[in-house]
């Protein structure tokens, strides 16, 4: 039958049929297989059995499909256990995996950080200490430059400059120097530590100690006080810093030991008792400027060397600290330091010259000079008469002896200087003396000793 023929045949139908359009056959298609169609701008990811993969740099890319985990196998037994055991095990691992490369790379990036910037220290304690002191201190020390006028053979004007260091001890400018710095000079010339100069005016000086003040008008804000320790206590062995100008060069800084803790020196016709010996090399320049302890205090003025060429050879000399604070006051508010005087010139009596010259007693102070008008004149008081000569020493004797001073035995004329030192100009002593053989108690009325020139 046609009809039967034309029924079992595929019906055609024409091209611009809707049916026939293939997009349409696509939906079709979908519609029977359970898919979606969208577009691509907003696709959403399609469910799977097989979750994605995780690589070590954090990049999601899909897993692979096998036999075992294609979307198009139904899952079994076997199957939703490998899903299941891929669930547990590959994950969360890669997960895991992930963390401890960010911390690893957080721990990296600080480590470079800190090998970096940190610039490991390669001194030692002792260093670390001189070094800290140094910026601390350094500051505080000032360049003075004297300035003078010397005359020639045909009396025509000379103007020479020598420079020496001093410490600043506060704010209101007062600097302290040695006298023999500032000693003569017509001008002062100070040079703070960031290269200011300024003009300085003597406030103060005494020759005994060889110590002066001098002052500067420069703002508070830049200047830098030293801090001052005690001297008391000093040994031998102790480190000591020294900072000065030597030769003109500013802040320079030496190290060394306290090498001895003197009673009494000699230089020229300068005699300073109570001195610091050291061995750190300090030059022409350095007169005036601070010796330092290993807390960075200032415990001595350098003042002076002993050598035979001119230079350092680690014998130098420094003024104890404690020395200058008992005369600073004085200093400032007058000018000079008032010393009891008694007017008279001594010698030390030793056993062997009482031994030969038959005297009543073994040790005590000969009487050489006594000066006319003085204290010890007017209390009558008795020098020496003539002049004698016993082994190498020369005496002068037929004066009065000295053996105590209010009750104290004095044995040296050492011990006589210490003793009228702790005085003051118009407190009384009480002195114990022999005139031959006959031993006397005479009241003496101490006066103020003649300044000398600075």
């Amino acid at each position: 039958m046609i009809s039967g023929s034309r029924s079992s045949r595929p019906r055609r139908r024409p091209i611009n049929h809707p049916s026939s359009h293939p997009l349409r056959r696509l939906k079709k298609n979908s519609r029977r297989r359970g898919a979606m169609i969208i577009p691509l701008s907003s696709q959403p990811i399609r469910p799977s059995a097989v979750s994605p993969e995780r690589s070590w740099w954090g990049i999601v890319r899909p897993a692979r499909r096998t036999k075992e985990n294609s979307p198009n196998r139904l899952p079994g037994r076997e199957s939703l256990i490998q899903n299941r055991s891929f669930s547990k095990d590959r994950a969360p691992k890669s997960g895991m995996s992930i963390q401890r490369c960010w911390t690893a790379a957080l721990l990296f990036s600080l480590l470079f950080v800190l090998f970096s910037f940190s610039t490991p220290s390669a001194f030692v304690g002792d260093e670390e200490n001189t070094i800290e002191i140094y910026q601390r201190v350094n500051a505080s020390v000032v360049n003075i430059t004297s300035i003078a006028v010397t005359y020639d053979f045909f009396l025509n004007p000379i103007p020479s400059e020598a420079s020496g260091s001093g410490s600043v001890i506060d704010k209101k400018g007062y600097i302290l120097t040695n006298n023999h710095v500032i000693r003569d000079s017509e001008r002062l010339e100070i040079t703070l530590a960031d290269g200011s100069k300024w003009p300085g005016e003597l406030v103060g000086s005494d020759p005994q100690t060889d110590l002066a003040v001098i002052k500067v008008n420069a703002p508070p804000e830049r200047l830098t006080a030293i801090p001052m320790g005690n001297s008391d206590g000093l040994r031998p062995g102790q480190k000591v810093l020294a900072i000065g100008n030597p030769f003109g060069l500013e802040r320079t800084l030496t190290a060394g030991i306290i090498s001895s803790v003197r009673k009494n020196i000699r230089a020229g016709d300068l005699e300073m008792d109570e001195v610091i010996q050291i061995d750190a090399a300090i030059n022409p320049g350095n007169s005036g400027g601070p010796l330092l302890n290993s807390e960075g205090k200032m415990v001595g003025i350098n003042t002076a060397i002993f050598t035979p060429s001119g230079g350092s050879v680690g014998i130098g000399f420094a003024i104890p600290i404690n020395t200058a604070k008992r005369i600073l006051n004085e200093l400032i508010t007058k000018g000079y330091v008032a010393y009891a005087w008694i007017g008279i010139d001594t010698q030390t009596l030793l056993p062997e010259f009482a031994e030969a010259l038959s005297l009543p007693v073994r040790k005590g102070v000969m009487v050489a000079r006594v000066v006319r008008g003085g204290p010890a004149h007017r209390a009558g008081i008795r020098g020496g008469t003539q002049r004698v000569e016993v082994g190498n020493a020369i005496l002068v004797i037929g004066g009065d002896i000295l053996v105590a001073v209010d009750g104290e035995e004095v044995a040296s004329a050492e011990a006589f200087h210490q003793v009228m030192k702790s005085k003051r100009p118009g407190d009384k002593v009480r002195l114990i003396l022999w005139r031959g053989r006959e031993k006397r108690e005479v009241e003496v009325k101490l006066g103020e000793r003649p300044r000398r020139g600075r």
